[in-house]
């Protein structure tokens, strides 16, 4: 229990499970905020998304069981050009789109070099 909810919290005793916090009903609108509709659904997204991210964090990064777990140094450093290129390698879209890309660098690199003089 926080803090804050402790302070606005009576102690209560039972016969059967012994002491009990509970919140008076007239305290009630202490704990309660105004929003608009606007910021509750932007505070439930970004709770979705933090619980999202907890999850993938746990079981594809850091869990026991994470895929890249079987990404050892040993391993990679173990593969040879080929099975990188296959792993970790670009399409041959992005390979074309990449050399069009440098070798208008270095017309532009030359057009800047004449015109500098």
């Amino acid at each position: 229990m926080t803090a804050a909810i402790a302070d606005k919290t009576d102690t209560h005793y039972t016969a059967d499970d012994g002491p009990i916090d509970v919140v008076p009903a007239t305290r009630l609108r202490t704990f309660v905020v105004n929003k608009d509709n606007t910021q509750q659904v932007r505070e439930d997204i970004l709770d979705i998304l933090a619980s999202y991210y907890k999850v993938i964090s746990h079981f594809l990064l850091e869990g026991d069981e994470s895929p890249l777990k079987i990404f050892r140094p040993e391993l990679v450093m173990g593969l040879d050009d080929e099975q990188l290129e296959t792993i970790a390698g670009e399409d041959e879209e992005t390979k074309r789109q990449r050399s069009v890309l440098e070798s208008e660098i270095k017309s532009l690199e030359a057009a800047m070099k004449v015109l500098r003089g």
